[in-house]
Parts: structure tokens; C-alpha cells; sequence
């Protein structure tokens, strides 16, 4: 504008734009303060995320790294900030990594894939990743924000779950193949495919012993004919070994077996073995073998796949042995029959007994020359006969075999529960001529499957008491306010100190636990509480209710002392003693709890969890006396409980201010 037009342009003209000019500036000034907070909130966010998060420039430059990308690498923000992504992916995968940051780099997304990279101090880690372009208002790529977690435990857990399903489907193929099985042939092929699959071994043997009792190969996959050679008759137990039990060698190098046997394996490119004995009616016949070309460590789970394949292959081999024998001759087969270490019997067809093998004679107290004359349904149990007849009827008229389980009285007038599988026996032209039958005496094993039944109850039980306990734990420790991280320590403190009694109480089976173990490992006397908390007192052995509520007990104390008794100070000590007093109508546990050198010891005003437990606990769980005294120098507590606890007695509790 020209001087003299400015000159004659009105003043409030002028005042406007100046107030204009004002405003705006006021609005970008506050435009920019919103822009400063919300930065900074998003800087916040971004600090405090659990997901490492970091950005980078369209040229894969990092620009900005998280506390938990710092974490989760090892390196600083000054150590990655101004370097290349690719400082994080694996050399191998850098190609596909540059043609990743391309296509970002154009706009492209990646949300959620699995990935590997790599820590600062070379350990790969896998990662579910989310990769996301920063656009400016054009539509251009301004930048890349990833964000990542780590995924490993995911990971293992997958691949366990994979190898479990693998090792179940495995057993589960093994089981229908070796029902189907027609040949020797065919159950070797089937548990060599179930041995290398469940078990996951490089090479696999089943040997069996010839009519020499020599151990013989009778399938192998991976292993040379100079290995099979060079160790074919060797075995680890003789043909009469009695419960021959696996044998699992981690490292054959650093096993204790003969340097000529080390020198076979060694030549072969074995290292890891594993030779599990094939057993049927306790009778060894055989074994197969696991092989591994690398130091193999045998898990808990790898041990108890061998053995279930070698039941089923035992079983197997066995079965269908038995059934070759069978077809050969009947003559052979009565003689093997009555030697046989099952019950065997013959029917006609009307169902009348032709033949006992010595071992159902003997089950049933019946001579030889008796055998036709016996009825052998007078023996079933009343309750089992219907069930019986109809199966036995059912196989006569379908000329099938048929399999049930029933309780037959033996000569010693017991019940015993005996398993039967029959077969119809045909003549040449397909006329039924009666049936062909074995029994197995199943009693010890429906006894151990009530008892596992048992067990199971007895452990779900023990679940929910101890469920119980942990609720009453959360309720008293969280239940009444407080600071959480101090509510935390406590409840962790109370839930190591049950699980300590609960270890003692595993080792010996659920029937006892020392005092003195418990008391030591409790009150930690050898760890840090050494040489300030000293035990005396005799071997004694606690049930399973004492043991945990005095475990309890000994923690609370234990903590109390710690917080505000003695163990809060150097100069503080503690002793517990306890002892067995045989007076009175029952023996009585006495212990003394005796605090010193700690700060001066008052009556509280509140009674703590601690104080609950011993009153209420104790009272209920020991069934015993207990009193607590808040002396001076120091806690005292002194608690009296029946070694053997007597019903109906109560319980008192006292507190000595």
C-alpha cells in the first residue's frame, strides 16, 4: 500500500487487523500447546506400554525405541536409535526383510505375523509383530511404527502339545493296527512306526528270544546288518530275569556298559539308547530299542510311552504267537495249554467242559479225570450268571467268539474275577464243535483300578482342602485393605510355606512329615536365618493336618519376628524347642516359641492374621493348647497338641497381655 494511502486509511481499520493478528496468534500458540500435551501423552503411552514399540524412517532408519523394546532386545534407545532394523533380523532372512520394508515403505501393513529376530547378546526370540506406516495428510508414508511381543512360551507350549498329539495319535494308530494285525510281520511294522514316531528316535529294533533263549533281531529300521550282527544275543537280562525294569542311557559314551559294547554303538553313530523289556504274563520275551545318534535326555513322558508301546507289543506278540500255535495242531496246542501260565478250556457246543488246562484245574480244585463232570456255572457269582449265560448262549448260536468278565469261586472258596475270551472251534466242513476259551485272573487289576478310583477321590479331596486353605489365605491377607505389594509378599510368603509342608508330606506319601524337616525348612536355619534361629527337640512325625498348621504357624511367627520381633534386628535370636510328654490319659507334642535381642515387645491393639491362625488354626487342626505371650524381651508362644489326636476334646486358646 502506498505511504499516502496508509496514511489516510482509517484507524479502525487498522485496530482490526491488529486484533485479528492477536487472535490468530493466541489460537496457533494454544493449537501448539495441544499439540505439545498430546505429544507428550503419546510419548507417555508409548514408555509405558508392555509391547516393545519402535519407529522408523521409510529407509528402515530406527528413529524411536520403547523401555520395552530395551527390555525385550538389550539394547539402549542411544544404542539403536540412528541404526538399521536390520540390525534385529536374523543375516538369513535380510532379503526378505528389505522387500518387507519396500512394500511399507509404499503403504502395506502387517498385522499379528510371527516372526524371529535377534537380542543384543545373540539369542533369537520369537515375536507376533504388527507393522504400520505413519501417513501424512498427502497420503505419503512419513514414517513406520512396529509394535511386538514376545511369543516364546507360546511357542513351546505349541510344539509340546503338537509332540503330545503326535505321541497320542501314534499310540492310538499302534492300538488299531495291532488289533487288525494278521501277521508277526505286521505287529513289528506297526510298533516300529509307533517306536520312531511317539518316541521320536533315529533307528528301532524288536528282538525276541529264539527257542535257545538267545535274543535274537526280529525287526530293525535304521540300523546297518554289521550293527545287527555284531550285537545280536546281547541283552541286558536273562530269559528268567523277574520284573525286568527299562533301561534309558542318556549318553552311551558316559554310560557304565562294557568298552566293547561302547565301541559297537560309537562305530554305528549311536549315542542315546533305550532298551525296554517286552513282558507278558511276567514273562520276558523280548525287548525293542530306541536309538538316538545324539546325547538323548529321556523325559518322564518318554518313559511312559515305552512302556505302554511295550505292553501293547508284548500283548501283541504274544497274541498272535499264540494263535500260529494254535492253528498248527490241536494236539500242540493241549500241550502248550497245560502248561500255559493262563486258564484254558475247551467246550462242546452245548457248552459242557472238554478240557481244563492244570491251571483251571487248580483254579477250581477239579482232577483230571473229573473234568467232564463239572459244571463250571455253579461257580459264578448269582449276581454275574445272567450276564454270563447270555454271552456264552450268544457265541454258541452265532458261532462267535465272545469275550466277559465275571467272579468264579475258586478252590480256596474266594471270588476272583477272571476275564474270558472264547473262540468258536469249527470242524473242517464249518460245523461248530464247541468253544475255545482262556481266562485271566483280572483280580489284582480291578483291585488296583478301585484303588486308583480311590486314590483320585482321596486327591480331589486334598485339592479342595487345600483350595480352602489358599481362600482363607486371599481373604485374610486382601480382605482388609492395606498396601497390595506388602499383601502381596505375604500371600506368596504363606503359599511357599504351605507348599514346603505339602513337599515334606509328597516325599513320604502323604503320611507324615519330621518336625525337624519342617521346622528347618519353614524357618530357613540354614539359609539366612542361620546360626539366629537355632532347633532342639526329638524325632517327631507330624499327620498331614498338623504338618501344615504348624507350617503355617511357623511361617506367621517367623514373618512377625521378622517385621517387628527379633529377626528385625542384628542382636536378635530365636529358639524353638519342643518335646514329648507321655503323662496324662495321652501323649502330648509340647513346643516353645522364644524370641530375644529384638526391640521391646508390646501387647498390639488388633490381632493380625497371624494371631488368627494360631488361635483358630491350631485350635481346630491340632486340637491342642496354645498360648501366646507378648513379654518384653521378647514373643513367647507355647503350643500343646496330642501326638495321636482323640475325638471330642475340646480345644482352649490363650493370650497372655
Amino acid at each position: 500500500m502506498p505511504l499516502s494511502q496508509s496514511r489516510s486509511a482509517p484507524a479502525g481499520s487498522i485496530e482490526q487487523a491488529l486484533e485479528d493478528c492477536r487472535r490468530e496468534l493466541a489460537s496457533a500458540r494454544a493449537l501448539n500447546q495441544r499439540f505439545q500435551a498430546e505429544r507428550s501423552e503419546l510419548a507417555a503411552v508409548l514408555e509405558g506400554s508392555r509391547d516393545a514399540i519402535w519407529r522408523w524412517d521409510p529407509d528402515g532408519t530406527i528413529v524411536r525405541w520403547n523401555k520395552a523394546a530395551e527390555h525385550l532386545f538389550g539394547y539402549s534407545a542411544e544404542e539403536m536409535i540412528g541404526t538399521s532394523l536390520l540390525r534385529l533380523i536374523p543375516s538369513d532372512r535380510h532379503v526378505k526383510a528389505k522387500a518387507v520394508i519396500a512394500s511399507v515403505r509404499a503403504g502395506a501393513s502387517y498385522a499379528h505375523y510371527e516372526t524371529v529376530r535377534i537380542r543384543k547378546d545373540g539369542t533369537a526370540v520369537d515375536l507376533e509383530m504388527t507393522v504400520s506406516p505413519i501417513l501424512g495428510e498427502a497420503g505419503d508414508v512419513l514414517g513406520v511404527s512396529t509394535m511386538c511381543r514376545e511369543i516364546t512360551e507360546r511357542k513351546q507350549f505349541e510344539a509340546s502339545l503338537a509332540q503330545r498329539l503326535t505321541e497320542l495319535t501314534a499310540i492310538h494308530a499302534l492300538s488299531e493296527r495291532l488289533q487288525a494285525a494278521n501277521s508277526l510281520d505286521e505287529i513289528y511294522g506297526a510298533a516300529l512306526d509307533a517306536i520312531t514316531t511317539a518316541l521320536d528316535c533315529d533307528c528301532a529294533s524288536i528282538l525276541l528270544f529264539d527257542a535257545n533263549k538267545v535274543m535274537r533281531f526280529v525287526a530293525s529300521r535304521g540300523l546297518s546288518e554289521a550293527y545287527r550282527e555284531a550285537v545280536d544275543g546281547h541283552s541286558p537280562w536273562n530269559a528268567d530275569a523277574a520284573a525286568p525294569q527299562a533301561i534309558f542311557l542318556a549318553d552311551m559314551e558316559a554310560s557304565e556298559q562294557s568298552p566293547e559294547l561302547k565301541e559297537i554303538v560309537a562305530r554305528e553313530g549311536l549315542r542315546g539308547l533305550a532298551f525296554v523289556p517286552l513282558l507278558t504274563d511276567g514273562r520276558l520275551i523280548g525287548k525293542f530299542m530306541a536309538y538316538y545318534r545324539a546325547p538323548h535326555v529321556f523325559p518322564r513322558t518318554e518313559i511312559d510311552l515305552a512302556s505302554t508301546i511295550g505292553r501293547q507289543l508284548a500283548l501283541s506278540i504274544a497274541r498272535r504267537l499264540a494263535e500260529e500255535e494254535l492253528r498248527e495242531s490241536e494236539m500242540r496246542f493241549r500241550v502248550m495249554a497245560e502248561n500255559a501260565p493262563v486258564m484254558i478250556w475247551i467246550s462242546d457246543r452245548e457248552g459242557r467242559c472238554l478240557h481244563l488246562n492244570e491251571r483251571l484245574r487248580a483254579f477250581w480244585g477239579v482232577t483230571e479225570d473229573r473234568v467232564g463232570e463239572f459244571d463250571w456255572a455253579t461257580t459264578l457269582h448269582p449276581d454275574d450268571a445272567p450276564a454270563v449265560a447270555r454271552s456264552v448262549m450268544e457265541g454258541i448260536k452265532n458261532r462267535s467268539g465272545f469275550s466277559v468278565k465275571a467272579r468264579y469261586l475258586d478252590a480256596q472258596g474266594r471270588y476272583r474275577v477272571l476275564e474270558t475270551r472264547a473262540h468258536p472251534h469249527l470242524s473242517a466242513g464249518g460245523e461248530l464243535m464247541g468253544m475255545i476259551g482262556a481266562n485271566v485272573d483280572i483280580t489284582e487289576r480291578e483291585e488296583a483300578e478301585r484303588a486308583r478310583e480311590l486314590l483320585v477321590a482321596e486327591l480331589n479331596h486334598r485339592v479342595k482342602n487345600t483350595l480352602a486353605i489358599v481362600q482363607g489365605f486371599a481373604h485374610q491377607t486382601f480382605g482388609h485393605g492395606g498396601d497390595p505389594t506388602e499383601a502381596r509378599k505375604a500371600f506368596e510368603g504363606r503359599l511357599v510355606a504351605l507348599a514346603g509342608a505339602h513337599n515334606l508330606l509328597t516325599e513320604a506319601n502323604w503320611e507324615n512329615a519330621s518336625l525337624q524337616e519342617l521346622a528347618a525348612i519353614t524357618l530357613d536355619t540354614a539359609g539366612a536365618n542361620a546360626n539366629r534361629i537355632s532347633l532342639a527337640g526329638p524325632s517327631v512325625l507330624l499327620s498331614p493336618k498338623q504338618a501344615v498348621s504348624i507350617g503355617m504357624a511357623l511361617h506367621e511367627l517367623c514373618t512377625n519376628a521378622r517385621k517387628y520381633g527379633a529377626l528385625s534386628t542384628e542382636e536378635g535370636r530365636i529358639t524353638l524347642e519342643w518335646f514329648q510328654k507321655n503323662g496324662g490319659a495321652r501323649p502330648e507334642l509340647c513346643m516353645r516359641w522364644q524370641e530375644s535381642g529384638g526391640p521391646p515387645v508390646s501387647k498390639p491393639l488388633r490381632r493380625g492374621f497371624g494371631t488368627v491362625l494360631l488361635e483358630r488354626a491350631l485350635a481346630h487342626d491340632l486340637d491342642g493348647d496354645v498360648t501366646i505371650g507378648f513379654e518384653p524381651e521378647g514373643l513367647q508362644c507355647f503350643v500343646t497338641a496330642p501326638i495321636q489326636r482323640p475325638t471330642g476334646v475340646p480345644l482352649s486358646v490363650q493370650i497372655q497381655s
